[in-house]
């Protein structure tokens, strides 16, 4: 398994947003993620050759150039150094939410949560306990956020990638 410096919150947003118009690479030589967007990096520098884009984008900024170059990059690899990053629909199932409430230390408090998420609208009157019990949210968060991460880590493991995890910078 390679190991690589990837920044696995990035590739977990990146695999659970909603990416109507992103596009998102993982360097497997480098860990970086590449992102970009068709306004960022319109079609037309995608498909043309090599010597015509140093020419379009002569009059670009130097971070416009080099993320054109590297989408370039991306679109005419044929050496499989980059990998789509797959979208998934990360859903948090009843029994995240079961095992969370499980977890609260005040016994009163969690049986009466724990009777509320029972049947019809259980997701609902959970968000609605969430809204009046910020602590908790916060919990919950970081464990959707956790569990996020989790599922980044698979996909990674599945490409035969150990991440050794770096921080966004943003």
């Amino acid at each position: 398994m390679k190991k690589l410096p990837i920044d696995v919150s990035l590739v977990a947003d990146m695999m659970c947003s909603n990416r109507y118009e992103i596009e998102s690479y993982l360097d497997k030589e480098t860990g970086e993620v590449i992102y970009f967007t068709e306004e960022m990096v319109p079609w037309e520098y995608r498909e043309v050759e090599r010597e015509e884009l140093d020419e379009l984008l002569a009059d670009e900024n130097e971070s416009t150039r080099n993320l054109v170059m590297q989408v370039y990059e991306v679109y005419n690899d044929e050496s499989d150094r980059y990998e789509a990053i797959p979208e998934i629909h990360f859903k948090p199932s009843y029994e995240d939410m079961r095992e969370f409430v499980e977890s609260i230390q005040d016994s009163k408090l969690r049986d009466k949560v724990l009777n509320q998420i029972q049947g019809t609208g259980a997701f609902r009157r959970f968000r609605t306990f969430l809204d009046y019990h910020a602590e908790y949210r916060k919990a919950w968060v970081s464990l959707l956020s956790n569990l996020k991460r989790q599922e980044a880590l698979d996909w990674l493991e599945s490409i035969d990638i150990e991440a050794i995890d770096t921080i966004s910078e943003f």
